[in-house]
């Protein structure tokens, strides 16, 4: 890439990382979230305990947003799009794990083990972009198995919530549920 085009993609990202953590933060003051089972985080935060924190792909917006500024690392893709996404989640209140399934997963997979193992708390949609949508892939469970901790699922209980970016205050009802990880769920799962 010449030193012009880098300058003018560089000057691109200047104003498109503000203006997308602006948009974010404008969509998250209209979103409501209530927790059921918020109780199995509690040990988590105080004791500042590692966990993997999973939400399917598509509700995954409003769920980041409610833990913002928690020290959370979120998996992010290592394309090009990534770059963006990872700037706006630092501005936001998150560090970053590059990787995903189909570009980087074994530097994912040891980026997210090395981050729970320095008593961190990652987040991951083990669906993923491409899918197939809300089925759980097995790269969270060897995360969290290796690392030898828990996986709290969160998930929307409002039927066809799919779209995460609403025009008007969404409410949102999400349920946790903290699940222990053992060898049989990845033999089952492989």
């Amino acid at each position: 890439m010449s030193d012009a085009r880098r300058a003018r993609r560089d000057r691109l990202l200047s104003l498109i990382v503000p203006l997308g953590a602006l948009v974010y933060r404008l969509l998250g003051w209209t979103w409501r979230v209530r927790f059921v089972n918020p109780e199995l985080m509690q040990p988590f935060r105080d004791g500042k305990l590692p966990y993997i924190f999973a939400c399917w792909h598509g509700q995954m917006l409003p769920l980041l947003w409610a833990h913002r500024r928690q020290g959370i690392s979120i998996l992010v893709s290592e394309h090009r799009d990534g770059g963006i996404i990872t700037r706006i989640a630092r501005t936001i209140g998150f560090g970053a794990v590059r990787g995903s399934s189909s570009r980087g997963a074994g530097r994912a997979l040891l980026g997210l083990v090395a981050e729970l193992q320095r008593g961190g708390a990652v987040a991951v949609t083990p669906d993923g972009p491409r899918g197939p949508a809300e089925e759980f892939a097995p790269g969270a469970l060897v995360a969290a198995q290796r690392a030898e901790v828990p996986v709290i699922t969160f998930l929307h209980q409002q039927a066809g919530m799919r779209a995460t970016l609403p025009v008007r205050t969404l409410r949102i009802c999400t349920t946790c549920r903290l699940e222990k990880v053992t060898n049989p769920d990845l033999e089952r799962i492989q």
